[in-house]
């Protein structure tokens, strides 16, 4: 399910809830508005059981795969508490904080791949102009077809061996390993925990299952089993703060911030400003990553267009050479 659909869906029903409208009135509206098929059917589905009774969370818990877990127990809570509409507009603002994000990266990737492609067609424009299309082609996609097809073998493995616990949990361990790509990825993780948590908090979820579903949420298994493990220490009454330094994930600035919020009875305010914290640092690395790559690649085309001129000459003096002697 793309998640502009989805934003798209939660800010609408949350307007609608919000505006006193009933809720299977409100989803057979949204049913009629919305173009994208597969959300029309489960918007259909939803609405024709909530029609026979059953609650808006246990609707959602039938479409696992369009719904996230955190979205139905943020909506569970809604129910409870009478507070639906602010809940879903809680969800809404979470996937538009992590759709920002994406786009971010994404469009920060594209001069840097243009780049690179400039700089395996362009310095091979003699060849095709002096031999023709077909050895330009070879030239130009010999280099660029095996990175595609091993781009595309890595995402079918990956898609593949994803699901495996083990894989999963190896793969995070390598990725918070790397130099600098590590320290960015804790920042993203870290800011998308805090905003879990605070939205879980924020509506009316209680501690033990909200730190359940931001470690779920935290899309790192590192982090996940290690708040699992440190869950039981809650139970039997260590403060929250306390307890998720025995994780040695959080950084001294991040455990500060919730202890504040903890000792003043206002953590969904300092999860808010911590997840801010976090998710501006995580940004600016990821700027100056996205502002350093361009000149690596700058640096590599230089190389290659040096290594074919020198290449050209050492021949064409070769050739000369040869006919001189």
């Amino acid at each position: 399910m793309k998640i502009k659909a989805l934003i798209l869906f939660y800010n609408q029903l949350a307007a609608l809830l919000g505006s006193g409208i009933d809720i299977t009135k409100a989803l057979s509206l949204l049913e009629n508005q919305t173009h994208n098929r597969r959300l029309k059917e489960v918007i259909k589905g939803m609405r024709e059981d909530i029609s026979r009774g059953d609650t808006l969370s246990l609707s959602m818990s039938r479409h696992t795969d369009t719904f996230e877990n955190l979205h139905i127990n943020i909506v569970k809570a809604g129910e409870v508490s009478g507070h639906l509409a602010e809940n879903i507009k809680i969800i809404a603002s979470f996937l538009e904080s992590v759709y920002k994000t994406w786009i971010r990266l994404i469009n920060g990737f594209i001069y840097p791949v243009l780049l690179f492609h400039a700089a395996v067609f362009l310095p091979s424009i003699s060849i095709l102009i002096t031999r023709g299309i077909l050895p330009y082609l070879r030239a130009t996609l010999g280099v660029l077809l095996p990175i595609y097809l091993a781009i595309v073998a890595a995402w079918w493995i990956w898609k593949n061996i994803s699901g495996v616990y083990t894989v999963k949990k190896t793969m995070d361990s390598i990725v918070l390993g790397i130099p600098y790509i590590g320290n960015l990825f804790k920042k993203f993780i870290i800011s998308r925990f805090a905003r879990i948590l605070q939205c879980t908090i924020s509506a009316g979820v209680s501690i033990i299952p909200a730190l359940r579903i931001s470690a779920e949420g935290s899309g790192n298994l590192i982090i996940r089993d290690s708040i699992f493990s440190i869950i039981s220490e809650i139970e039997k009454g260590r403060g929250l703060t306390e307890s998720l330094a025995m994780t040695g994930f959080f950084p001294p600035l991040a455990l500060d911030m919730m202890k504040t919020g903890e000792e003043s009875g206002r953590m969904d305010l300092m999860l808010n400003k911590l997840c801010e914290y976090y998710e501006a640092e995580g940004n600016a690395a990821l700027d100056r990553m996205l502002t350093i790559l361009p000149v690596v690649i700058y640096f590599i085309v230089a190389l290659y267009i040096a290594y074919i001129v020198i290449s050209f000459w050492t021949g064409y003096y070769n050739r000369i050479f040869q006919l001189m002697q």
